[in-house]
């Protein structure tokens, strides 16, 4: 059975997440963490429709479509901060693991931004991850990365730019 990519773009531009959503291993309040989660739900939404017009329609990260979408996810990363506070108040936890699902997200998005400003934000989101070691590599590689795109003019590939630098990537 084959599905078309086209399929697959419009399934993910039609995608309405659930306001609320249960972790069996843990419960949540609806109230408190079911804005966080329904931003996470669009997060990894859009970043699949980034995806899919990237690398399999090969879209360019200058085209009007992508430009949103990027811009959305921005802004959506922005948000967490404030939607995750109550959670990581009342889970009174060192570092925050549940965060830590956003850096793949913010590193795929964060390859193709060329503004000044949105690579300081990915830098300091990255940052504020914690101290782990793939962190500290997705964070050499956006910087090689964003290096070949500002020499070249062209956005660089982040995967081509790991490989170069002999470095591999945990997501998680």
């Amino acid at each position: 059975m084959s599905i078309s990519i086209t399929t697959v773009r419009n399934a993910l531009a039609t995608y309405i997440p659930a306001f609320t959503v249960f972790d069996k291993g843990k419960p949540r309040h609806p109230t408190t963490m079911a804005a966080e989660l329904a931003v996470e739900q669009e997060i990894w939404r859009s970043l699949g429709l980034i995806l899919v017009d990237r690398d399999l329609h090969k879209k360019s990260t200058y085209d009007p479509v992508m430009r949103d979408n990027i811009a959305l996810m921005l802004s959506l990363l922005r948000s967490l901060p404030t939607l995750s506070a109550m959670r990581k108040l009342k889970d009174g936890l060192l570092m925050d693991w549940w965060s830590s699902f956003y850096t793949t997200p913010a590193f795929i998005v964060g390859s193709l931004v060329t503004e000044l400003a949105d690579r300081n934000f990915i830098r300091r989101f990255l940052r504020e991850q914690g101290p782990e070691k793939a962190l500290e590599d997705m964070l050499v590689i956006l910087e090689c990365t964003w290096g070949q795109t500002d020499r070249t003019g062209v956005v660089a590939d982040w995967h081509t730019e790991m490989t170069r630098l002999g470095l591999s990537l945990i997501f998680f």
